[in-house]
């Protein structure tokens, strides 16, 4: 089995016509992905730029966020081609699993599939239907009220963010940090009481490194 955690970024098409918004409200302008083989070890990675059919620049607020720019969008392929290849890397692997951070880029892709008539092929169905929710599995194991943002959860597992906040690549790369801590058992649940604790109250992003040694569950290249 290889577990697949991966990350979208997206704006808003609020200029697109009313019918298009009906049926998506953003389109995707990056996908990012990091592969887990059984043991652990990175497999591979995807990173991908998207261009847009309806948004015709990347806005200051989401470029500022994001890091993307308007050029590195127009050069590239558009969604049902990005789509496919990022659907035929997850095939390639061994009984791929793919997983993200909530339920929205699964929702997404189905949406913008439907807006831009993008055939979903049986092998990327299987995909989308075998999807994992790993912040609803994570807000279990805590027994979290609200959901965990993606920051917070990587701060609680001991870990400081890598790379760039809201790069899809980086995104998915600390999902998959998130992943192989609550896999560790052992030291998981060592430290889910104080996790909740630390989780009772409304505070910035605490880093437990210096409560608990989670040395030993970096991800391996």
């Amino acid at each position: 089995m290889t577990n697949i955690f991966m990350d979208m970024e997206w704006q808003n098409m609020q200029k697109a016509p009313k019918e298009v918004r009906r049926i998506c409200h953003q389109e995707v302008i990056e996908i990012g992905a990091v592969a887990v083989n059984d043991r652990g070890k990175n497999a591979g990675t995807f990173k991908s730029f998207v261009k847009p059919q309806y948004i015709t620049r990347i806005s200051a607020k989401i470029s500022d966020l994001t890091g993307i720019s308007t050029g590195q969008v127009v050069g590239a392929a558009g969604f049902a081609d990005v789509f496919h290849e990022f659907m035929g890397w997850c095939s390639s692997f061994e009984e791929p699993v793919v997983y993200s951070w909530s339920t929205s880029d699964l929702i997404q892709l189905n949406d913008e599939c439907l807006l831009k008539g993008v055939a979903i092929g049986q092998t990327e169905k299987d995909i989308m239907i075998g999807w994992h929710d790993l912040q609803k599995e994570f807000n279990n194991l805590i027994h979290a009220e609200q959901p965990t943002g993606l920051e917070r959860a990587v701060n609680l597992c001991g870990y400081e963010s890598d790379g760039h906040k809201h790069d899809a690549y980086w995104d998915a790369w600390n999902t998959a940090r998130i992943f192989k801590a609550t896999r560790d058992t052992d030291s998981f649940y060592t430290t889910l009481e104080k996790m909740k604790e630390i989780l009772s109250y409304d505070a910035q992003p605490i880093t437990m490194g210096s409560l608990f040694d989670f040395s030993t569950l970096s991800l391996s290249a």
